[in-house]
């Protein structure tokens, strides 16, 4: 625990100390340019002990006062000549003139000071210059896969004829078998099917919907591939795609069908993070690395709460994907100078993620399917129109969890499939 402790103090040391070196580099150019005031002063007065003389040449020794040389008491007033004092003064006051910002010291902010308070110190080798250590195999073929079926898919089964806006991939050639979902409307059971937990990363539901996950995983996936190699990749890209399946299971239950890879991509988000974790003293440029990382959370989080009425995005599964990559990277990532407070808080995000898929696992055996954000249990849904039941003249959507409610409202003359999202967020359910 001492251990893990003092590895935090390194990290909180190093982002609000590292200034600190810049400083005392500072601190020491004064006093060198201190000592060149001196120097210079030494020249102006040829006869000034261990200056030059007349003649340009040096000499070790001044002459004696006898000979008309300077005592020992002129060298002490020209050592604290006004004027001397004055231009290290002047000196004293320029270096102090960019204050705190001005950390490479000379006398003002500019772009190489914005560079230097970025630049951290590093422990040995810097990670930067190991980033093309491994070939990059898996972000090209990921995105070619994905871009490759959904075209194809998106042509060749498009019904309006504008395929950028339709559905494409890998569930074009197999309908309804690859794309992630709990149930049907009919109450059929497809939680169990475990490659849907993976499969629905190669379908999409548009040309703009493939294009931006392709250009997170090209823009965040390929230094990570070039530090930490293409197993690693895949061992936590494909667990950001389960840990976005699970979550979707937990919160959105009863949607029709989740389509993408968006929750691997931002499981590389959550792997930056724990490579940054993991290898702070051997980055260089973590203070900005992390500064982007979190405003990236932070920008997601909030388009998620400004589209809060956008009920078809699968921001759970972002939310998994994110959370599996940070843990599953801290337990994977290339880690460049092992400590051992990091093998113990390696055990951290061991026990959730044990937790956390043993709490999904055991959701999902559930029976009818529950949400997280309904405690109703359902999996059948239908409009019904039955004034005598009702008592009125329109529809209503109703939702059962067993056989003998389907078949009440199965025997209905009025009844029609229904849309989940009309009914659960404009209609409502009955009974309210």
């Amino acid at each position: 625990m001492s251990g893990a402790v003092g590895g935090t103090l390194d990290f909180l040391e190093d982002w609000f100390g590292s200034g600190s070196s810049k400083k005392k580099k500072a601190a020491t150019k004064v006093v060198t340019n201190d000592q060149q005031a001196l120097k210079d002063a030494a020249s102006v007065n040829p006869n000034y002990e261990g200056g030059p003389d007349s003649s340009g040449l040096d000499v070790e020794t001044g002459p004696t006062e006898g000979e008309g040389g300077t005592s020992p008491t002129e060298v002490e007033a020209t050592e604290g000549d006004p004027e001397t004092q004055e231009g290290e003064g002047e000196t004293e006051k320029k270096e102090k003139d960019g204050g705190i910002l001005d950390i490479d010291g000379d006398g003002d902010v500019d772009f190489d000071d914005v560079m230097a308070g970025m630049e951290g110190e590093v422990d040995g080798e810097a990670q930067e210059g190991m980033l093309r250590e491994h070939r990059i195999i898996f972000v090209p073929i990921q995105i070619t896969i994905c871009l490759a079926l959904w075209l194809i898919g998106a042509i060749a089964y498009s019904t309006d004829g504008n395929f950028m806006l339709s559905l494409g991939g890998l569930d074009s050639f197999v309908p309804g078998m690859t794309v992630m979902k709990i149930h049907d409307q009919d109450c059929n059971r497809y939680s169990w099917q475990a490659w849907r937990w993976v499969t629905y990363q190669w379908t999409h539901g548009s040309l703009s919907h493939v294009g931006m996950n392709s250009f997170i995983v090209f823009v965040a996936g390929m230094p990570l591939e070039g530090f930490h190699g293409t197993l690693r990749m895949i061992a936590i890209f494909n667990c950001g795609v389960v840990g976005g399946a699970l979550c979707h299971m937990l919160s959105n239950t009863h949607a029709a069908g989740l389509v993408g890879m968006s929750a691997g991509c931002y499981s590389l988000i959550g792997m930056h993070m724990a490579d940054l974790f993991m290898n702070w003293r051997q980055n260089k440029w973590r203070k900005p690395k992390l500064l982007v990382l979190i405003l990236l959370m932070g920008f997601d989080i909030g388009i998620a709460q400004l589209n809060s009425d956008d009920h078809v995005t699968g921001h759970s599964a972002h939310f998994g994907g994110y959370i599996a990559g940070l843990v599953m990277g801290i337990l994977l990532v290339r880690n460049l100078k092992v400590h051992m407070w990091e093998r113990v808080a390696q055990g951290i995000p061991l026990t959730i993620a044990i937790g956390s898929v043993a709490g999904a696992l055991y959701w999902n055996s559930l029976w009818a399917p529950v949400s997280v954000w309904d405690a109703v249990p359902w999996c059948y849904y239908r409009q019904v129109y039955n004034p005598a039941i009702f008592g009125d003249a329109v529809y209503h959507c109703v939702r059962c969890a067993d056989q003998a409610c389907m078949d009440k409202y199965n025997s209905m003359q009025f009844v029609r499939y229904a849309d989940m999202q009309q009914c659960t967020y404009t209609m409502g359910w009955w009974p309210q």
